[in-house]
């Protein structure tokens, strides 16, 4: 029996829509996930990297928050990933608690998280590429409304 899931993944700009069939004799149990090293790690590094999401998303909440302080925290953000594919480049968890919690316990392929990362990054910079645009209009007007007399 196929059972059917559709997925809306807006973050990559368009709308775009996949779909997954999958086959319920082929999905994993509960026990094999819990005892899968490789499912755990990328349940470790799901939960390090929603948790800078969160944080993000937090940030960006609120009223009278201004269009400049948005584009500051999205730019803050884009640095932050930039360093998070660094490090796991250069094999550092310092930025992933919960992985670097499992790595005691066994080997980790951090080059699939580092890939995983950069694509976050290309699709933030996707994303919000016009608000860097804006923010750089923004500033060059406030300039040249600002005049100094000395």
């Amino acid at each position: 029996m196929a059972v059917e899931r559709q997925s809306t993944f807006p973050f990559l700009g368009a709308e775009r829509k996949r779909l997954f069939l999958y086959e319920i004799d082929d999905l994993p149990t509960e026990h094999e996930c819990i005892v899968c090293d490789e499912w755990l790690n990328d349940l470790a590094f799901l939960v390090d990297i929603t948790s800078d999401l969160n944080t993000l998303n937090v940030s960006l909440q609120g009223k009278e928050k201004l269009f400049t302080n948005l584009c500051d925290d999205i730019s803050a953000f884009k640095m932050k990933l930039q360093l998070f594919v660094g490090q796991l480049e250069a094999g550092t968890l310092t930025n992933f608690p919960t992985l670097q919690s499992r790595s005691a316990e066994c080997v980790i392929n951090l080059v699939q998280y580092k890939d995983k990362v950069q694509s976050l990054l290309d699709a933030f910079r996707a994303r919000f590429g016009e608000f860097e645009a804006e923010q750089e209009r923004q500033r060059h007007s406030i300039y040249k409304s600002v005049h100094f007399s000395w």
